[in-house]
Formats: C-alpha cells, sequence, structure tokens
C-alpha cells in the first residue's frame, strides 16, 4: 500500500464531545461501490488537507437500511464500511448517539483504507493497569520538541518502522518526544495490535547540568 506523506501526521483526537475514545482500528478498507466510485483525484486533493471522514447512519438504504456510509471532509461518498462485526458495531455506537471519529490513511490504487476511533462516555473506561518509564530521547529534533514540554501532557504512542526492525516512540502533536525502552516493546505491541485503549501522560521532566532535557511517562492501560 501507499502511504501518503501528507496524512501521517493527522492524527484522531483522544476527546469527542467529552467523550474518550475506546477502540481504534487501523487500515479499513472502505467497500467502493463501482458504479458509485469517488473521483479519486478530488479525494487525494481533499485530503491533503483534511485527511477526516465522516461516518454516519443510512437508514434510507434500499439494500440495507442499516448500512453505514463513508463520506470525505468535503461531502463525497466514499463508499461503507463492509458488512461484518465492525460494521455492526459502528452501527450499534451510532445509534446510542456516542461519536465516531475517522480519517483516510491510505491509498491502494483505486482502493482506500481508514482509520477509524469509537468514543464512549468516560465512566466507561477504567485504566487499571499501569507502568512507568523514562524515554530515550536522543536525537536534536526530539531534544527540540523537549523543550515545550511539561508534566500533564498527553503522548501518543507510535511505531517506527525500519527494514530490520520495529521501534516503539511517543510523540506529542505529531513531534516525536523519545523512544521506550526495549523491555516494554512487547507490551506497546500488544496495546497496538489489539487496539486496548490506553493514556500517556508526560509524569516527569527533567533537565541535567548539561542542558540535556530527558522525560518520564506513565502509560495507563486496560
Amino acid at each position: 500500500m501507499v502511504f501518503s506523506s501528507d496524512i501521517k501526521f493527522q492524527l484522531l483526537p483522544d476527546h469527542v464531545d467529552d467523550m474518550h475514545y475506546k477502540y481504534v482500528y487501523h487500515d479499513v478498507q472502505v467497500c467502493i461501490i463501482k458504479d458509485r466510485a469517488p473521483d479519486m483525484d478530488k479525494i487525494k486533493e481533499c485530503t491533503r488537507n483534511d485527511a477526516s471522514v465522516i461516518v454516519k447512519l443510512e437508514p434510507e438504504n434500499p439494500y440495507d437500511n442499516e448500512a453505514i456510509a463513508i463520506y470525505s471532509a468535503n461531502n463525497i461518498h466514499l463508499g461503507y464500511l463492509y458488512k461484518n462485526s465492525l460494521k455492526d458495531m459502528a452501527y450499534d455506537h451510532l445509534t446510542k448517539g456516542y461519536p465516531i471519529k475517522s480519517k483516510i490513511v491510505e491509498f491502494n490504487g483505486d482502493d482506500i483504507y481508514i482509520d477509524i476511533a469509537f468514543y464512549v462516555p468516560d465512566s466507561e473506561i477504567v485504566l487499571n493497569k499501569e507502568e512507568s518509564f523514562a524515554l530515550l530521547s536522543r536525537s536534536k529534533e526530539m531534544q527540540e520538541t523537549l523543550e515545550d514540554i511539561e508534566e500533564g501532557d498527553q503522548v501518543r504512542l507510535i511505531c517506527d518502522y525500519d527494514r530490520d526492525y520495529i521501534r516503539w516512540l511517543f510523540a506529542k502533536n505529531g513531534y516525536d518526544v523519545g523512544y521506550a525502552p526495549k523491555k516494554y516493546y512487547d507490551l506497546l505491541d500488544r496495546i497496538n495490535s489489539y487496539c486496548i485503549q490506553y493514556h500517556a501522560e508526560i509524569s516527569e521532566v527533567i533537565e541535567a547540568e548539561n542542558g540535556r532535557i530527558s522525560v518520564k511517562i506513565v502509560l495507563k492501560y486496560y
């Protein structure tokens, strides 16, 4: 699949209408109806500025009154969620009045892939496991980011792919903060692979005598 660098850092929000995301599903293929295929050039042009998509009920659909339609940010109909458990989950979620946020993440020929997040009231989320560790922030770019970091800032888990290995790092607003120690890689892989709800924030900012900055984070998860 071809990943668009223009949409790499257009992240889904942590909160929507006082609700927190509970489930996030990655690289979900949109079901595109052949005789209703969207203009891909227009979609890609729109996506450079706004990769978000609209996920909504379509009760008037003559083939499936529980259909879940997908629209681009500029209101172009892209397609539907495939008929599977994710589609059923989206239908139940939207009928409850809970928000769903989604964004385009990849184009592969005429196929479109999205990330999709489901939000619930905070009362439905219990983060009962916790880890605390220091991040490795050796690069110049990371040190520059850390100059504006404060205790309590939220950070997001990011998978850093390389040819021979995968590393896990945390970022704030799309800017890398630091890498997690290797001993936590199995845990972070499970959190990412199984869409486990987590909350990560800066717990301590330490500035050494030589001016280098390091941070510790607290990671809470199911």
